[in-house]
């Protein structure tokens, strides 16, 4: 989270460059970053007509409604570190360093507790 705060300028610029995307990162300090629950829990519900899931953001902070703009964006923001490292960054100036796979640390942590990696939308049916 503190490396998306700390290039948020840059991975906002080439969002709005490179794309037609409405998402823009907002700033966020480093005690907003400490105050980030280490757990959280999403209101979710499904639409299986539709096939989506949908989350309650409302009842969120504003530090767990950033892990979920980074959840739902890490994709984008490797493709703007690669953007940047390839066409962006200045000759003297350091490449940023490609994120580790967050989700695969998610999936990892779920199988270790026999959780399953899938969400399924019938479940709820087997509890009724």
């Amino acid at each position: 989270m503190q490396y998306i705060a700390k290039h948020v300028d840059i991975f906002n610029r080439i969002i709005k460059t490179y794309s037609t995307l409405n998402i823009q990162y907002p700033p966020f300090s480093d005690e907003q970053i400490h105050a980030i629950p280490s757990l959280f829990i999403l209101d979710c519900s499904f639409d299986i007509q539709n096939r989506k899931i949908l989350i309650n953001e409302k009842i969120l902070s504003e530090q767990e409604i950033f892990v979920l703009l980074y959840l739902r964006t890490i994709e984008l923001i490797q493709i703007c570190i690669d953007i940047y490292n390839e066409f962006e960054r200045k000759t003297k100036e350091l490449p940023l360093i490609p994120l580790k796979n967050g989700i695969a640390f998610i999936g990892m942590n779920r199988s270790l507790k026999n959780i399953t990696n899938t969400i399924d939308p019938y479940a709820w049916d087997s509890f009724i």
